[in-house]
This record gives C-alpha cells, structure tokens and sequence, in this order.
C-alpha cells in the first residue's frame, strides 16, 4: 500500500460560535455561507499550516428559527517526501485543495453535531470545491 500525497499532522478548532436565533437578526448576520481560507509555511519544507474559516448567517433580517455561526480551523499538512522533492508546487497544490477539503469535512461534522443538538432542524454544510486553490501563492491568502 501506498502512502498518500499527503498527511495530516494535526489540526484544531481555534473558533466556535454557534447562536439558535428564535429573533431578528441584526444586518451583520444577514449573509450566505461564505468561506476565507489562508496558508501558512509549516516548520519543514513541504509542511503547510491551512487555516479555514467557515461562516453562515440568516438570509434576511426577518428570519427567526435559523442558526448563525463562524467555525475556524487549523490544521497542519505534511506533503509526502519524494513528491516534495520532485515537485514542490505539485505538492502545495495538494495541500491547499486537498487540506483544505479535509478541513471542511471536520467543520461540517462539528457543525452538524452541534445543530442536531439544537431547536431547530441541524445544518449540513455543502459539499464544496477548493479547486480554484491549487495555483494559489504560499504566503498568506
């Protein structure tokens, strides 16, 4: 067996805000799901430290019964050691695709979970695509 391009060395929830909003909410919290993604050089070469920020609002100002929350995580990326050596930005690429797409499956779990607990129907977060990452810059985003 194999080795994947990449692995997984950690990652953390460095926020959660989860609010049931039975009221109106304010302007600030009117807002579709919208991501914010930024990547950091690891410790090694071919380390990479991928941050991923998750938040959703109600759609309008008059919506009660919805949730609102903002969910960041962190999570560290090894890339495998011989597609680093041979190929440096091929394997950034995969990070930044591929972490980032681990990160929001762990997001969306925890969303969901603490949704289900709540008193309205619990939120999935979407299937999303982070393919427009690949070619991304290595400082921060």
């Amino acid at each position: 067996m194999n080795m994947p391009p990449l692995q997984l060395v950690e990652s953390f929830f460095s926020k959660v805000v989860v609010n049931a909003r039975f009221d109106d909410v304010s302007a600030k919290d009117v807002h579709p799901l919208q991501t914010k993604v930024d990547f950091f050089d690891g410790k090694k070469p071919g380390e990479m430290l991928v941050r991923l920020g998750v938040r959703k609002g109600a759609n309008t100002k008059e919506d009660k019964c919805v949730y609102v929350f903002e969910i960041e995580i962190c999570g560290v990326f090894s890339a495998d050691h011989a597609l680093y050596a041979k190929d440096p930005e091929k394997a950034k690429s995969y990070i930044r695709v591929n972490g980032t797409s681990m990160l929001l499956a762990s997001a969306r779990e925890l969303v969901a979970i603490l949704t289900s607990r709540g008193p309205f129907p619990a939120y999935t977060i979407p299937a999303l695509s982070f393919l427009h990452l690949a070619n991304q810059a290595d400082a921060k985003t």
